[in-house]
């Protein structure tokens, strides 16, 4: 798929999930220290992502390995399926598309008066408290176009 994008004229940056590191004492591989890079920009509140729960579902599933020089891993995908959880194939997507870099939410919402109002382009018509809420369905995020599957 990569390849077909790329000979059609668009930019792709590949990414091997089991390449090296760029903080190899703290991480396992490459793959690990994005995933736990989200995890912590998400938990400072830098990102906000779209209430999806196969998204939400495969972000939360994949253990945190270690090895035995105590660096941080992720579970292998071998692994998941031998505890019966399916590839985490989209948060491996997402993880991805924020490996190379972006200016946080929160450095971003710095400069606006309300943080929600580039989202109103998207999300035209929807109750925005209850977007913030996360009670936005996803039938109601299928109908408006906002939801991509």
């Amino acid at each position: 798929m990569c390849d077909m994008l790329r000979d059609a004229g668009w930019p792709i940056n590949r990414f091997s999930f089991g390449a090296k590191a760029t903080d190899e004492d703290h991480f396992i591989s490459r793959g690990a220290e994005i995933w736990h890079s989200l995890a912590g920009r998400l938990a400072k509140g830098e990102l906000v992502l779209i209430n999806d729960p196969t998204l939400v579902s495969q972000l939360t599933s994949r253990k945190t390995t270690y090895d035995a020089r105590g660096r941080l891993g992720i579970e292998k995908k071998d692994d998941m399926a031998a505890r019966g959880v399916k590839s985490p194939d989209r948060a491996d997507a997402v993880c991805g598309a924020f490996a190379h870099g972006v200016q946080s939410f929160a450095t971003y919402a710095q400069r606006l008066k309300d943080p929600c109002e580039k989202l109103d382009e998207v999300y035209e018509g929807m109750d925005r408290e209850r977007m913030r809420m996360g009670e936005t369905s996803r039938r109601e995020l299928e109908d408006s176009g906002a939801w991509t599957g």
